[in-house]
């Protein structure tokens, strides 16, 4: 599959931002994330609460979620995958403490949360990054994380943040000067029940982006609920905590402090476990797109307007203009991004049912088909 930095050209062209937004539709479940970008950053020199330092440094991109993942996005998973399961069961049997649609998913083991990343790799809640024996319910249940195994076999995969990936999107500053204590870009502690929620007087965890959006685009980086790592703590069988939590403790939001918890753990003497995901590699919709045309010729809900040579031309043609965007795009140069808007309006123009005939292709797909042009033509900013 070809690499194309999109988002990057996006970003350079249209935000001139240090990191995106984006939404996903993965496996039915909608989910917000920003870009992290500034790849190759330094590790963090701040001494942790443990003794422990260096952390934050990330040489890929990668994307992570905006928001915690909220009791809804949870139900959705359960009701098409089913619970999740596993050995020792006391990991899989608590219910969310609180349960508002938006607020943070919680009482999450890190075994739990790791099949629902699973499920948003592969549709199954047991085949992804985090390997799991038959049907989860027997001892030694869990065998183990290989990411690269998975995104050759998924491409896009879904995680529980690395604690370095956590810590960055949290605290390095956008401009690439280093590191803040908080994640609201200063060295002073949020105001509580506005920029974080840890006050207990407010008492439950509000609803995802209630509070004040974080230096690289998160919310509740601060606060809210504590968040599994995919790291061991320190290489315990334990796993690190991070974020801090609704009750009203200052030091748990700064950059200084980790936590842990066992796999197990649902629950930490009341400050409720949650968590947000990762994604890698940054999707490509230019791919998507091509490889959506292929399948859907393949499968016939795409089907050429003229018959034989002539609509296996015109065909043809859609996919150059496609294709052509993309080789701008690539070039990473602001100049370029006019002539890839035009190729991009050119190829909509093509699809079925657009203003100006003689369509390219019609079918089912069709609709589709525009609504990915069109959706990619909005994040280049296109006129």
């Amino acid at each position: 599959m070809r690499s194309k930095s999109i988002l990057v050209l996006a970003m350079v062209c249209v935000m001139a931002a240090a990191n995106i937004a984006s939404a996903d539709m993965v496996q039915g479940i909608n989910i917000d994330f920003v870009t992290i970008g500034n790849v190759g950053n330094a590790a963090d020199t701040q001494v942790m609460s443990d003794g422990t330092t260096g952390y934050g440094a990330v040489g890929y991109e990668y994307r992570i979620g905006k928001y915690e993942v909220t009791n809804a996005q949870w139900n959705a998973f359960v009701a098409v995958a089913g619970a999740p399961t596993g050995n020792p069961s006391y990991g899989y049997d608590q219910s969310a403490f609180y349960t508002g649609t938006q607020q943070p998913t919680s009482n999450v083991s890190w075994y739990e949360a790791l099949q629902f990343c699973n499920y948003l790799t592969s549709g199954d809640k047991s085949k992804g990054v985090y390997q799991f024996s038959g049907n989860n319910a027997n001892p030694g249940d869990f065998l183990g994380i290989d990411r690269a195994t998975a995104q050759a076999t998924y491409e896009i995969i879904y995680v529980l943040p690395t604690e370095n990936e956590w810590y960055k999107a949290a605290y390095y500053k956008p401009d690439r000067s280093g590191y803040s204590l908080y994640a609201n870009g200063t060295n002073t502690a949020p105001i509580a029940g506005v920029q974080s929620n840890y006050n207990n007087v407010i008492g439950v965890p509000w609803n995802v982006g209630s509070g004040m959006q974080e230096q690289n685009g998160t919310f509740d980086m601060m606060g809210n609920v504590w968040e599994w790592n995919e790291t061991l703590y320190n290489n315990d069988p334990s796993y690190a905590l991070r974020g801090g939590c609704l009750l009203n403790i200052e030091a748990y939001l700064c950059s200084s402090f980790r936590s842990n918890g066992w796999p197990y753990s649902e629950d930490c003497s009341n400050a409720r476990l949650g968590f947000r995901i990762a994604s890698i590699p940054e999707p490509n919709p230019i791919q998507e797109i091509l490889d959506f045309i292929e399948e859907s010729v393949a499968d016939g809900t795409l089907v050429p307007v003229k018959p034989g040579k002539a609509g296996e031309g015109q065909l043809g043609a859609l996919i150059n203009m496609i294709e052509a965007a993309g080789n701008l795009i690539d070039a990473n140069d602001p100049n370029l991004l006019a002539e890839a808007c035009g190729q991009l309006q050119a190829a909509l123009g093509k699809t079925d049912g657009q203003e100006r005939p003689p369509d390219f292709v019609t079918g089912e797909a069709t609709a589709e088909l525009a609504s990915k042009i069109e959706a990619l033509m909005t994040t280049l900013g296109c006129n």
